[in-house]
């Protein structure tokens, strides 16, 4: 919560944040939300008028047996393990009722980094599904996003369409969600790469770059019929010396624009 005056400093209105469930659940059935001496960001954020997003993830190696919790990234999606997600969805709903505006169900769940297990997009709709039980019942003036996908490596090839995401909204994932997020992400396609979506470092701005990502995003959307509010929650540039870095006083104008 140190970040607070920082962020009213920069005018931002909202945060995304969150606190992955085997942090939270160490102990089958002991729930304490981990590392308070650090602060409480929902409760400062929600007392600066700050709206909140909380990333709701990743999979608990209580009930699966994995050796590495902090990677852990397989998706429960029936029995046992979907119940105990709930239980974590549960304790964080309680915890934080009225403070937090959105949940968003897990983060990138259609790339192997976030998604260990493989789920495809039907299954993780039985995610979403379990998740809005829960905030129904305990606090249903939230909202519930989920999709959460990137335009990277889908698309790098010149593709038109994202099978996660299309696999989601034919299972009916939209009809438990308040509005689906995408990321998008435009440096990693430099000028000489193999594909059709090879960006110059002139056309990493977001005027060029942003616009062209939407489009197909909203090809898809169009194809499967949906309507709702779609929000881009994570963007930006690589640092550093690197051919797909972007200096940062370039970066502090793209994100301004």
């Amino acid at each position: 919560d140190t970040y607070i005056p920082l962020l009213n400093e920069m005018k931002a209105s909202w945060v995304r944040d969150a606190q992955d469930w085997s942090l939270v659940e160490r102990e089958e059935g002991v729930f304490k939300i981990a590392n308070v001496d650090k602060g409480d960001m929902p409760t400062a954020a929600y007392n600066s008028d700050m709206g909140f997003v909380w990333v709701l993830g990743f999979g608990n190696c209580i009930y699966d047996g994995c050796t590495k919790p902090t990677s852990h990234k397989i998706m429960p999606t029936d029995g046992e393990y979907l119940n105990a997600w709930k239980n974590y969805v549960r304790y964080i709903a309680t915890e934080y009722k009225g403070k937090i505006d959105v949940y968003e169900v897990w983060n990138e769940p259609w790339s192997s980094s976030f998604n260990s297990g493989e789920a495809n997009g039907g299954d993780y709709v039985n995610l979403i599904k379990a998740t809005k039980e829960v905030l129904d019942e305990v606090d249903p003036d939230a909202k519930l996003m989920g999709g959460v996908v990137t335009n990277e490596y889908a698309f790098k090839w010149g593709l038109s369409q994202h099978t996660f995401l299309e696999q989601m909204l034919d299972a009916g994932g939209a009809d438990y969600l308040d509005m689906i997020s995408i990321h998008i992400y435009t440096q990693k396609f430099e000028e000489g790469e193999e594909g059709d979506c090879a960006y110059s470092k002139s056309q990493k701005t977001p005027e060029i770059a942003f616009c062209d990502w939407l489009e197909i995003f909203e090809g898809i959307f169009d194809k499967n019929n949906y309507t709702g509010d779609v929000w881009l929650d994570e963007a930006g540039w690589f640092d550093g010396t690197s051919a797909s870095a972007v200096d940062r006083k370039t970066q502090a104008a793209y994100l301004i624009r």
